[in-house]
């Protein structure tokens, strides 16, 4: 469960930074923050799952929310993006709990933690038009309403004792975290780019449509058995492998009415 919720969560990230805007990137961001939180969920860290859970739904309204940007708003975009990169006394800190036992996969997360706050600058910088045609207040309302989703957040957190007592948490990853985001710069100004095929066939997997072709295929497989069966049953010798089929069921039974009797 942990391997396929690292790799949901690197290749959200990914999706995420890749995405034309945040509302065409907003199911990867779920997806990579779902996956870091259930990351933490199955190893059993309380504050860490609810860290980034938090942060699935703070930073996450205030982006998709934010459908009209402009400089006076950069405060707020700033606030929230500090509590997405776990530094001290921000509230993914307690984050960090999901490293204290060491795992090779785990090291990939904090490349994803990179990719979630680079998709987040690019989206977030990206201004529109002004509100135009509207009341002052409601341009007042509207900034005021954005700006209480960072400030409940860290008020959420620090008032959550499970994240407020995460205790000693390693820092090592946020040096990895540094030096994937070294390396992503790196890559960018060189122009080093990953093939969009890697893209596609990631698609193919995490989008689940491959399940409907399991499950349809399954129920042809399960169609095809019932009818040879029923040929079967139908044929010259239905009677005695009516017989045989009954005599296997009447074995099945008196051997696990046999085990619960022992």
């Amino acid at each position: 469960l942990i391997v396929f919720a690292v790799l949901a969560a690197v290749y959200g990230s990914i999706a995420w930074v890749r995405a034309e805007n945040e509302i065409r990137g907003r199911l990867y961001w779920i997806i990579a923050m779902a996956g870091i939180s259930l990351t933490a969920a199955v190893q059993l860290k309380a504050g860490a799952a609810i860290a980034w859970g938090l942060a699935l739904i703070y930073p996450g309204a205030v982006m998709f929310l934010a459908s009209v940007r402009t400089k006076r708003m950069l405060p707020i975009g700033i606030l929230s993006l500090l509590s997405l990169s776990s530094l001290p006394l921000t509230p993914t800190f307690a984050g960090l709990q999901i490293y204290q036992t060491p795992r090779f996969l785990l090291f990939f997360l904090p490349m994803t933690q990179v990719l979630l706050l680079v998709g987040f600058v690019r989206h977030m910088r990206r201004e529109t038009e002004p509100l135009t045609g509207v009341e002052p207040w409601v341009k007042v309302v509207y900034i005021i309403g954005l700006a209480i989703l960072p400030i409940s957040h860290y008020l959420s957190a620090f008032l959550t004792p499970q994240i407020a007592d995460a205790g000693q948490v390693p820092i090592w990853p946020l040096l990895v975290a540094a030096g994937f985001g070294l390396l992503g710069a790196i890559a960018y100004y060189r122009n080093l780019r990953i093939p969009v095929e890697v893209f596609l066939q990631l698609d193919k997997v995490f989008s689940l449509h491959w399940i409907d072709r399991v499950v349809v295929w399954m129920g042809k497989a399960l169609e095809q058995l019932i009818s040879g069966i029923t040929l079967l049953l139908e044929g010259d010798g239905g009677v005695l492998w009516a017989l045989v089929f009954l005599a296997m069921l009447v074995s099945i039974l008196g051997q696990i009415s046999g085990g619960f009797g022992g």
